[in-house]
C-alpha cells in the first residue's frame, strides 16, 4: 500500500492563531498512525538547518514504531558522524487513548550514540510550552555575556560576570515574592510561589 504525505503549506505565527484544518484533501484518513513519513519529510526538507526542532502530536498508538526506531537510529548515527546537523523531535500525546509505553520506548531509545533525538510529553501534564524545549538547552551553554539577579527588595542575589549559563542556581530570602533577571538594559521579573 502506497503511503503519501498531504502537504498543506507553511504558516506564519499570526496565521496559526486562526488556522482551521479540515483534514487531508488528497487522501483519506486511515485506520493507522504512521509517524515515520512525517518525520522523514521534515528532516529531509530542512536538511541544511543549523538545528531542527519538530513537534508531533498523537492521539493514539504508532503503528510504525519499529520503522521509526530504525530511522531514528540511522539519523542519530548521521548526526554523531557530522553528516547532518542536530535534530530534536518531541512527541506530544493528546487524549486518553495514547500509548504512553510506546512514547517512553521511543524517548528512551538506545541509538548506540550520544545523540538523543526523541522526547515525549503528555499534553494534560504539561504546564507550559517551555517544557517542549527544555531538553534542547545545554545547561552549561552561555546565553548572555553577563547578568545580575535581584530579589524583591532590590538586592543582588547572584552576579554572573563571566557569562550567564542556561541553568543557574541561587539563594534568596524566603520573603522574596519574585526575582528579577537583569541582562543588559532589560529586566525580566519572575514570581516565586512557595509551596
Amino acid at each position: 500500500m502506497a503511503r503519501s504525505t498531504n502537504v498543506i503549506g507553511d504558516f506564519t505565527e499570526s496565521q496559526c492563531r486562526t488556522l482551521e484544518l479540515k483534514g487531508p484533501q488528497k487522501t483519506t484518513f486511515g485506520a493507522a498512525t504512521r509517524l515515520t513519513p512525517a518525520v522523514r519529510y521534515f528532516v529531509d526538507r530542512f536538511h541544511d538547518a543549523e538545528r531542527g526542532l519538530y513537534v508531533f502530536l498523537t492521539d493514539g498508538k504508532l503503528d510504525d514504531l519499529d520503522d521509526l526506531k530504525n530511522y531514528t537510529i540511522q539519523l542519530a548515527k548521521q548526526i554523531q558522524s557530522g553528516k547532518r546537523k542536530p535534530v530534536k523531535c518531541v512527541l506530544i500525546g493528546i487524549g486518553d487513548l495514547i500509548d504512553e509505553a510506546q512514547m517512553e520506548e521511543l524517548d528512551d531509545l538506545d541509538t548506540g550514540t550520544d545523540v538523543d533525538i526523541w522526547d515525549h510529553k503528555i499534553a494534560k501534564e504539561m504546564r507550559g510550552i517551555n517544557e517542549i524545549i527544555v531538553e534542547l538547552v545545554d545547561e552549561n551553554a552561555i546565553v548572555a555575556p553577563n547578568a545580575n539577579i535581584y530579589d524583591a527588595s532590590g538586592s543582588i542575589v547572584a552576579r554572573f560576570t563571566d557569562g550567564l549559563p542556561a541553568r543557574v542556581t541561587f539563594a534568596m530570602p524566603v520573603t522574596s515574592s519574585y526575582f528579577e533577571l537583569e541582562v543588559g538594559s532589560h529586566r525580566i521579573r519572575q514570581s516565586v510561589q512557595i509551596p
